[in-house]
């Protein structure tokens, strides 16, 4: 985690430390008003907090739990290729027969 990814979790810890001791003194029914900038903060905060689960989602596809070994894939690929084939094949029949179909 770089600086800027560290301190945007800074910050959503101190937002969230202040939102909850202000939760703690007021009713479920009450309304909560924020300014246009404290809101403004609030979504920039969020939005860095989503990209750096992305960025780290998008890292971890890397990683050597992702990894196949090529024979292994091209054989996956393969008997996957020859399935569809059978399933395609078993449909174009299916649709013949219905097409065909005579009662006897």
């Amino acid at each position: 985690m770089n600086s800027a990814e560290r301190q945007a979790v800074i910050l959503a810890r101190v937002e969230v430390e202040r939102m909850r001791a202000f939760m703690s003194g007021v009713d479920a029914a009450d309304q909560v008003r924020l300014s246009v900038p404290k809101f403004s903060q609030i979504v920039d905060i969020m939005a860095q907090l989503t990209q750096i689960l992305a960025d780290d989602e998008a890292e971890a596809f890397g990683d050597a739990r992702h990894w196949v070994p090529l024979a292994q894939f091209t054989r996956v690929k393969l008997e996957a290729a020859h399935w569809r084939d059978l399933y395609s094949r078993s449909q174009e029949q299916q649709t013949l027969d219905e097409v065909f179909r005579f009662d006897a």
